[in-house]
């Protein structure tokens, strides 16, 4: 009986990691960087506010930023911090970037309308 109990759990297991299991890397690339379905990938809350921290307008000003309470997940199945950038040039720019603070490196990657000094 624990034989098959324990077969049961292993295969229960096995489906939902293939069920949770990302989309490929390629599906992922197809969106922009920084969108829900692209994140940026951080480590860790604090890697997350670096690389905000690291971004300037395109227009070289500094950006102004405030990190938003979201429930949106990911598609590496986590939970995705949101911040929204302001930039102000001839008119003002709102941009929602979306970070994925749960990986073991942060992109240096700057999102479209940014530079990064990372």
């Amino acid at each position: 009986m624990n034989r098959q109990l324990t077969g049961c759990f292993g295969l229960l297991f096995a489906i939902s990691i293939a069920i949770a299991a990302p989309p490929a890397s390629d599906e992922i690339g197809q969106h922009e960087l920084g969108t829900v379905g692209n994140p940026v990938r951080a480590i860790g809350t604090e890697g997350g506010r670096e690389y905000i921290e690291s971004l300037d307008c395109d227009n070289g000003a500094i950006p102004e930023y405030r990190r938003d309470v979201t429930t949106v997940v990911g598609p590496y199945g986590n939970s995705l911090e949101k911040y929204v950038m302001r930039c102000e040039a001839d008119t003002v720019l709102m941009v929602d970037i979306f970070v994925d603070p749960n990986h073991e490196e942060t992109i240096t990657t700057p999102v479209a309308g940014f530079t990064s000094w990372l």
